[in-house]
């Protein structure tokens, strides 16, 4: 394995690597507590980094910032190149001068081959960008999910860490792919699960720092990110200056600005938003009228340390107590702590610990299960030493989770499909398949079928009047004037038409005669059309007419029409369905071919429109018994590569069915493919193509980290792995 880490210290005096390039860094001042920095990453090695930073405050060690304070190009699969940025949120409460902030980027490869085949996928095939999310690099992912035999090849030659001779990891420290269920309230779960929040492995979702503080935008102290009021907005307007004995020495010149060049009066800024706070005049002092308990939440500390951290002596500055101490806030909606709710509290674990429905350790070794090594290795998210062999396992084959938008692509290469195996939406499917066992006509094109229909049967009424007749006259070759000039034919305007003198007849009195001229004594056509006519022959024509052209519905196949306009509207089902149906389309039993057309139908799927969609394209099961916490918990699968007509585009297996997979977006983790326990299936068209939305339960992807308390959370998964491999 090849491996880089590079190291670069944000200071007053920057320091530069020979990697990274016109740094710059810079507390914006438009009241977002925002702080920028610039970087150029050159590198030509790796195709991508992991970048983290970590900030020291006054020479207190390094502390790593959590993503939730991060935005921009910082985390995973950073690309090398120029202007680089993103943004650190500053903490809460603090002003220091002396500020490091260390960036680290670090990037592994493997350089011999991977165990298991990777399917590279161009920058350039499919779209650019899915799921909101841009992907402008060239990337590999994994053909098939990680299976049991390549997961037990791992764990029997990774050289884990050894703690008196056993391996032993501490759970508090791989908490992205671990969380912790609750044994203390059956059937729920630590809501947080993240160790940097205030309110790790409590009962509520995790709440941190930046979250709390002032929600009063008229405060001096207002944050747009805080959700949550701890009492301690300040509001600095409530003050005045005045000079005496001790003030005599008060200097605002090196802290505030004056406007106009000859105002005595200096303007402070203290948060840097271009407003002032204070006005004030050398030799006078402030005294701010606000709460005088420094133990008080609403104690105008942050002030405070500004003046003292820029050099103010304290003769300077002055709280007067205004007795409007606020002590009236709670933290409930931290939830339920324990007590021991730090990272070590998490307990450790032994990597022999580790087993699934498949694998286990015994003696000194771990077996698999006969005949389950080609099958996904399942991986439970309750369980510490899952969480731990995961992170461990791509770290060491130097991969990582892939996005969401990296899944997407690999699974549907353009953002038409609606499952990996269709050459395009529901409706084009529907349309192709529909049109493929049924006559279809839109509304203009039958009734165009019907005029026809109608014309034909006029031509072949007159054609049979031509071929019956004693004396035979071709009146319809005839021009209007030519027509006029033949004593046996008349010009019909109506029809723009040369007819002779029965047809004429027969078509004026079409409702008396119904066809035969001599059949009904109120025909007035009988004698006209009966001179050296053969009635036998014209009628036997007349009829087969009728048969051929007189029914217009059936001569445009308006059953089929009917059935195909049917069978489209039923596409809807492709873009999502309950599980019920689905598992009534899988099963072969419900179908057979009645109508012996070779065409397999069922109840539920009349025109077998659903069994073309979905039949031998994955594996699936509904899981109805599944508890939350239940270590017995299993999945029901199958070997990997299995259906192959289920593939995606670019060849990759069981990106639907069998177990559900793990990507990452938004900085969540969801799985995609099928849940066991989604009362709905969807397709990467439901919900407008919007696959990652927690608020609609069709969407195609269900968040790992949601209990929605009608037991849909589902913590099992197995791993599909991805890595860049050119900018």
């Amino acid at each position: 394995m090849k491996k880089r880490i590079i190291f670069l210290f944000l200071t007053i005096s920057l320091l530069f690597n020979q990697s990274i390039e016109n740094l710059t860094v810079e507390q914006l001042r438009d009241g977002s507590r925002l702080i920028e920095v610039k970087y150029d990453l050159i590198d030509s090695t790796f195709p991508s980094f992991t970048v983290e930073v970590e900030i020291s405050i006054d020479e207190s060690d390094f502390i790593l910032v959590e993503d939730n304070l991060l935005s921009g190009d910082i985390g995973d699969n950073v690309l090398p190149g120029q202007d680089r940025v993103f943004y650190i949120q500053a903490p809460d409460e603090t002003y220091s001068q002396n500020v490091i902030i260390k960036l680290k980027a670090s990037a592994s490869m493997v350089t011999s081959e991977l165990p298991f085949i990777m399917i590279a996928i161009s920058s350039v095939e499919g779209v650019s960008s899915y799921q909101g999310e841009s992907i402008a690099y060239t990337y590999e992912i994994m053909q098939n999910e990680l299976t049991n035999a390549e997961l037990v090849t791992f764990l029997e030659t990774y050289d884990f860490e050894l703690t008196d001779g056993e391996p032993i990891y501490n759970c508090g420290e791989f908490s992205e792919y671990y969380k912790p269920y609750n044994d203390s309230n059956q059937n729920e779960y630590f809501e947080c699960d993240d160790p940097s929040s205030l309110n790790y492995l409590s009962d509520a979702p995790c709440v941190y720092d930046y979250q709390v503080g002032c929600t009063d935008p008229y405060a001096f102290n207002f944050t747009p990110e805080s959700m949550y009021y701890d009492c301690s907005c300040i509001y600095p307007n409530s003050s005045y200056t005045y000079s005496d004995e001790g003030s005599q020495n008060c200097n605002w010149s090196n802290i505030g600005y004056q406007e106009g060049g000859t105002s005595e009066f200096y303007y402070i800024d203290i948060d840097g938003d271009g407003v002032s706070e204070f006005m004030v005049t050398n030799g006078s002092k402030i005294v701010l009228e606000a709460c005088g308990n420094p133990d008080a939440p609403n104690y105008p500390l942050e002030i405070v340390n500004f003046f003292q951290n820029s050099g103010i002596s304290s003769n300077c500055v002055e709280i007067e107590d205004n007795e409007n101490c606020d002590y009236s806030c709670n933290n409930d909606y931290l939830g339920n702590i324990p007590e021991d709710n730090n990272s070590d509290s998490a307990g450790s674990i032994n990597i022999n610990e580790f087993s699934n429905q498949a694998i286990s350790f015994q003696g000194s070794s771990f077996v698999i299960e006969s005949g389950l090594g080609t099958y996904p290795a399942i991986f439970n998210y309750e369980n510490c030493v899952d969480g731990v062999i995961v992170s461990l396992l791509i770290d060491y084959y130097g991969l990582r989770i892939p996005s969401g938008a990296e899944w997407t692509k690999a699974a549907r290469y353009d953002n038409d499909r609606c499952w990996p195996w269709l050459e395009g939406d529901c409706e084009q499917i529907a349309n192709d398949y529909c049109s493929s066992i049924y006559t279809c006509m839109t509304d203009e094109e039958f009734e165009e079928c019907e005029q026809t229909a109608d014309d034909l049967f006029l031509e072949c009424q007159l054609s049979c009047n031509d071929n019956n007749t004693g004396q035979p006259v071709d009146c319809s070759q005839y021009d209007e004037s030519s027509c006029s000039s033949n004593s046996q034919c008349n010009w019909i305007s109506e029809y723009n038409y040369c007819m002779d003198s029965c047809s004429e007849c027969m078509n004026m009195n079409s409702m008396l005669c119904q066809g035969d001229p001599c059949a009904n004594s109120d025909c007035p056509c009988c004698d006209e059309c009966s001179q050296g006519v053969d009635m036998d022959g014209m009628m036997e024509c007349m009829n087969e007419c009728g048969d051929n052209y007189g029914n217009t519905y059936d001569y445009c196949n308006g059953e089929e029409v009917n059935e195909c306009k049917y069978c489209k509207d039923e596409n809807q089902n492709c873009e999502s369905l309950s599980f019920e149906q689905l598992e009534a389309i899988l099963d072969n039993s419900n179908y057979d071919d009645n109508d012996n057309d070779g065409i397999m139908t069922s109840d539920e799927d009349r025109h077998g429109l659903f069994r073309y969609i979905y039949s031998n394209k994955f594996f699936y099961y509904h899981e109805n018994n599944y508890s939350p916490g239940n270590s017995e918990n299993s999945l029901n699968i199958t070997s990997i590569s299995q259906f192959p007509e289920g593939i995606s585009p670019f060849g990759l297996y069981d990106m639907i069915g069998n177990a559900p997979e793990i990507v990452k977006h938004a900085d969540d983790l969801w799985l995609v493919g099928t849940t066991p326990t989604a009362e709905y299936i969807g397709s990467f068209c439901e919900n407008n193509n919007n696959m990652f939305d927690m608020d609609n339960y069709r969407s195609h992807a269900k968040s790992l980290k949601v209990n929605d308390g009608d037991n849909n959370y589902f913590n099992l998964y197995a791993l599909r792995l991805s890595r860049t491999v050119q900018q």
